[in-house]
């Protein structure tokens, strides 16, 4: 039985240190990106609002977590287009935009490189596991300099079902060949912590981009 170790409001150099106290009985670590390691969901909003232009939509915290897929029915007819296909290359091609504009210190949190350092450096391996397009994923990562501490990324393209079903954490924990009491997760959203109850594998909710 899985159970969540603790939550995190603040990521200061105690709360890294206090880490190693949920961390020393682990091999691998199994991070979610928005929310988690990066604070892009405004980023995310920022483009739907200018995707559906003066019509009202749903508010950034009723979306908050969910996928592409599961956000387009709830926008649809604000943004008047014909399909989810066309949603998601209007959306990904203005994110990766406003990505190239934007200062990596106001995506990432302030403290995450030093946290994944101390991980990596203690020989644990990392898997970034996120709800988030391939497409998005992998530039977002690279322009915020977080990509190299991952061994594996998976992104909804990886999956056939993707958050809050377990499938994409029980990928990395295959990828791994490990066992479930030897993995750990680090979620912020509703739909994420489902994901990470599902999955069997001990986890950790995130709240310190709130603590900001």
């Amino acid at each position: 039985m899985n159970r969540e170790l603790c939550d995190f409001l603040h990521l200061e150099d105690s709360d890294i240190d206090l880490l190693d106290t949920y961390t020393k009985e682990k091999k691998y670590i199994f991070f979610d990106m928005d929310g988690t390691i990066l604070n892009s969901e405004p980023l995310h909003y920022q483009v739907v609002q200018k995707l559906c232009g003066n019509n009202e939509i749903p508010s950034m915290e009723e979306t908050f977590g969910m996928s592409d897929e599961e956000v387009y029915p709830l926008i649809q007819n604000a943004l008047g287009l014909a399909s989810l296909e066309e949603f998601l290359e209007l959306k990904n091609s203005a994110l990766i935009g406003l990505i190239g504009q934007s200062d990596p210190n106001n995506i990432r949190h302030r403290n995450i490189r030093k946290l994944l350092e101390s991980l990596t450096s203690k020989g644990l391996k990392l898997a970034l596991v996120t709800a988030s397009q391939y497409e998005v994923t992998h530039p977002l990562l690279e322009h915020c300099e977080l990509k190299k501490y991952f061994e594996i990324i998976i992104t909804e393209r990886e999956v056939e079902k993707g958050k809050p079903n377990p499938e994409p954490y029980l990928m990395a924990q295959n990828h791994f060949n490990a066992k479930s009491e030897e993995c750990l997760i680090f979620e912020d959203s509703p739909t994420g912590i489902r994901a990470a109850q599902s999955s069997g594998i001990d986890y950790i909710v995130v709240k310190w981009f709130e603590g900001e």
